[in-house]
């Protein structure tokens, strides 16, 4: 058995992706022969958006979609208003969101699910290995009260 590289697991990964995604941009929207003429994945500034990129300059979706390109909402804001607007089709999302927009009525659906979390706390000093050890310092957290301020506001409000 051979040992999976990171460029083999990541088109692995980008294949899963596609077999969920592309499927799910036809319903009823276009397509002609079955064959869509343009589609954006879309993605958040975070590690799963590598994956749909990746799918978009090396896949093989060129059979079903002509022109296939990738952009990368900045905001959860953003990526919520392009649902609302139908602006954007298919995006790789925070689960919560799905279910947040689902219920507020938006005809979306989910998927796939490509990874199980991406909450991690970083650190360049070798002395932080527990959540007293960040006490009293400055954290740098992406998009200010939204996931994942919001799950490392709880947390650490918790653990005092």
């Amino acid at each position: 058995m051979t040992a999976i590289t990171r460029r083999r697991a990541l088109g692995l990964s980008a294949a899963t992706a596609a077999g969920a995604l592309l499927p799910a941009a036809w319903s009823g929207r276009g397509a002609a022969a079955g064959r869509l003429e343009n589609l954006v994945l879309w993605g958040p500034p975070a590690g799963p958006s590598i994956a749909l990129a990746h799918l978009v300059r090396h896949g093989e979706s060129r059979r079903q979609v002509g022109d296939l390109s990738f952009k990368v909402w900045r905001t959860p804001d953003q990526m919520r208003a392009g649902f609302v607007s139908g602006d954007i089709r298919i995006s790789g999302i925070p689960s919560y969101v799905g279910a947040n927009l689902y219920n507020k009525g938006l005809p979306v659906r989910m998927v796939n699910i490509m990874t199980w979390g991406v909450l991690y706390l970083l650190s360049a000093d070798d002395g932080v290995s527990t959540l007293a050890d960040i006490a009293g310092r400055t954290v740098t957290m992406p998009f200010r009260n939204d996931m994942p301020d919001l799950v490392f506001r709880y947390i650490t409000a918790k653990a005092g």
